[in-house]
C-alpha cells in the first residue's frame, strides 16, 4: 500500500513494483554483493537512484521535447532521502 507509506524510501518500494522488483534484482543486490558491506549498500542505493533519474529524465525530454536537467537532479537528490 504506497498510500500509506510511512517513509520515502517505504513509498519508493511500493509506488511501482514491476520497476521496483527490477531494479533491486539486477542493479542494487548485484552492486551490493559485488562490493559488500555498508559502502556496497550505500552504493547500489546510489546507484539505482542515479538509473531510476537518468529513466525518468529521458522520458520527460522526449514528453517535454525538451532537456532541462533540474528534473534529474532533484529526482536523484530527493529520491535518495
Amino acid at each position: 500500500n504506497w498510500w500509506s507509506s510511512k517513509s520515502m524510501a517505504e513509498y519508493y518500494r511500493f509506488w511501482n513494483l514491476v520497476v521496483h522488483e527490477w531494479l533491486y534484482a539486477y542493479i542494487y543486490r548485484d552492486i551490493s554483493q559485488m562490493i559488500g558491506g555498508k559502502k556496497g549498500l550505500f552504493i547500489a542505493q546510489t546507484m539505482v537512484f542515479f538509473f531510476s533519474s537518468i529513466f525518468h529524465e529521458y522520458w520527460f525530454g522526449l514528453a517535454l521535447r525538451m532537456f532541462y536537467p533540474i528534473i534529474f537532479t532533484l529526482y536523484f537528490i530527493f529520491g535518495g532521502i
